[in-house]
């Protein structure tokens, strides 16, 4: 049998019960009938959130999926500590993620940040850690060299958190209306115009409010965004494809000419004729020499 588990008290939400403790016991559903089997499993995996200062019914209310990882205990020791409870709390999703993703999040995101500020960052946006680097080191390239924004205004905003092209229709919106004016490189004292927090986290309505213009203009622009971003991408595929044949083997098109000679329809038959009839007139040319 296993040991009782530790008795949650409230407001303390950094228990940590040993492994010994909260170890499970697999539950034989033949010894006890289906219904009571489930509502036992149910009971046990609440306890469990709950040791961890989780609301176990909120949670499994949230992801109701969680009843089904394997280890469960291990996937709430490891995220606990790496995470704050507040970013569980609100992503319940987490636990299923492989810890691996938080090793390979970390060790990118400490090429362009400090390793004080990452931990803030993935607790701000945590879905960074499923995301494709590419894409995530896109939206930080495009808020430091085109928006303008410092390292800590990212560090400090769940900017993130939002899709590419949410972020560029947002900034073309702002820049192209006048509203939003970049920060000059040499004056380090002039302030942003518009916060990158706002820029980008602000509701629909607030930025049109701001502006002064409409929804159809804004959505005129998240077009011409879109259709920008297509031909980036159809421009970059361009390249690639040019790179790869300049990569090809010089004389390799020779090479197959010379195998694979071509046929040219409109001019072989009239040389032929005209050899031969070169070649008759020199025999006739010779008979007639020997004549005399």
């Amino acid at each position: 049998m296993v040991d009782v588990l530790p008795q949650f008290i409230p407001g303390k939400r950094t228990i940590k019960p040993s492994q010994k403790t909260i170890a499970f016991e697999q539950i034989q559903l033949d010894s006890f009938p289906t219904a009571q089997a489930s509502f036992l499993a149910r009971q046990r995996i609440l306890q469990l959130l709950e040791c961890y200062g989780f609301e176990g019914n909120r949670m499994l209310k949230l992801e109701p999926r969680i009843a089904e990882i394997q280890d469960l205990n291990k996937a709430l020791q490891f995220w606990t500590t790496t995470l704050q409870p507040e970013t569980i709390d609100a992503h319940p999703g987490i636990l299923f993620w492989r810890p691996s993703v938080h090793t390979e999040a970390f060790n990118n995101l400490t090429k362009i940040f400090a390793n004080t500020d990452i931990s803030r960052m993935l607790n701000k946006s945590p879905h960074i850690m499923m995301d494709d680097w590419e894409e995530v080191e896109e939206k930080i390239d495009f808020a430091l060299y085109t928006i303008g924004a410092r390292h800590k205004d990212i560090v400090y905003s769940s900017y993130l958190s939002y899709k590419i092209e949410h972020i560029r229709t947002r900034y073309n919106f702002l820049f192209r209306s006048g509203l939003y004016i970049r920060p000059h490189k040499k004056d380090r004292k002039r302030h942003y115009s518009i916060p990158l927090t706002v820029m980008i986290e602000s509701p629909h309505a607030e930025i049109l409010k701001m502006t002064g213009l409409l929804a159809e203009e804004y959505a005129t622009m998240a077009e011409l965004t879109k259709k920008e971003m297509e031909k980036e991408e159809r421009d970059i595929a361009h390249a690639a494809t040019l790179s790869k044949r300049q990569l090809r083997p010089k004389g390799r098109r020779k090479a197959y000419a010379t195998e694979i000679p071509e046929y040219d329809e409109s001019g072989d038959d009239e040389d032929d004729t005209v050899d031969d009839d070169d070649d008759d007139a020199d025999d006739k040319d010779h008979e007639g020499r020997k004549q005399d």
